[in-house]
Order: C-alpha cells, then sequence, then structure tokens
C-alpha cells in the first residue's frame, strides 16, 4: 500500500516538473502596444505601469505602434485619404 502512495507521488512530482520545464521552455507570446504620441501621459502610464506588469507575466517586450501619426499603418492612410477627399 505504501510502495503505491510512493508511485503515485513520485509520479505527481514527475509531471509537475515536466509541466513546469515546459512552460519555462515556451516562448513568450508577442504584445503589441497601440498608443498615441500626442498623449504624453499616456506612454508614461504604459512605460512605468504597463510594460513592468507584462514583463513581470513572463510577456515578450511589446512592440509600440502610433495608431495616429504612423503613415505606414493601413488605417492611417484611410484617414489621410479621407481627408484628401473633403
Amino acid at each position: 500500500m505504501i510502495r503505491r502512495f510512493v508511485y503515485a507521488i513520485a509520479l505527481a512530482v514527475l509531471a509537475l516538473a515536466l509541466h513546469v520545464a515546459t512552460v519555462l521552455a515556451s516562448t513568450p507570446d508577442p504584445v503589441v502596444v497601440y498608443y498615441n504620441r500626442a498623449c504624453a501621459d499616456c506612454l508614461r502610464y504604459i512605460d512605468q505601469t504597463v510594460v513592468p506588469l507584462l514583463r513581470s507575466a513572463g510577456y515578450a517586450e511589446p512592440t509600440y505602434k502610433d495608431y495616429i501619426n504612423d503613415p505606414a499603418q493601413p488605417w492611417v492612410e484611410v484617414r489621410i485619404a479621407a481627408n484628401v477627399r473633403s
């Protein structure tokens, strides 16, 4: 009876160790932060609050995308084209 209990505990510990090893070996999920460069308080909040929280949760370093002022973004091109037609 004790032998079965020891085997069950050993199996549970092995399964837990394999799970932890898999989680540690996995690559962090990508993060994209959309922001507006004109909002200085927003950038401060992202840098001082959001990014440290993401790091502590194991996420990758964020990629920043300015959703208003970056002409490379497709929605900015649509907005610019709409303004030109007006």
